[in-house]
């Protein structure tokens, strides 16, 4: 798996310290994460269009809490690309 959009992640996951710590996880999150969803890539993403389908996986990591794991579907090669990191903030505050 490879990581893609960096501006992706500095633009959105970033803006909350806490998705980016959960980049320090990444490979425990990659072995653990289990897959939520999968949806179609946003149309009018430019950073998605390559993409055939996109997966969304979580991963309850104890004492931090629950991280999002997007991953993306090549078109052509069906290889999987990490797309995204991002820390769920508890609904509750």
């Amino acid at each position: 798996m490879f990581v893609l959009s960096i501006q992706e992640t500095s633009l959105l996951a970033a803006l909350s310290y806490k998705s980016t710590l959960a980049v320090m996880y990444l490979t425990e999150i990659l072995e653990k994460a289990k897959v939520k969803t999968k949806v179609m890539p946003k149309p009018n993403n430019e950073n998605q269009k390559r993409f055939s389908e996109m997966i969304l996986m979580e991963y309850n990591k104890k004492d931090f809490g629950r991280i999002k794991l997007t991953v993306g579907v090549l078109k052509v090669s069906r290889q999987n690309i990490q797309y995204c990191i991002t820390s769920i903030e508890n609904e509750n505050g």
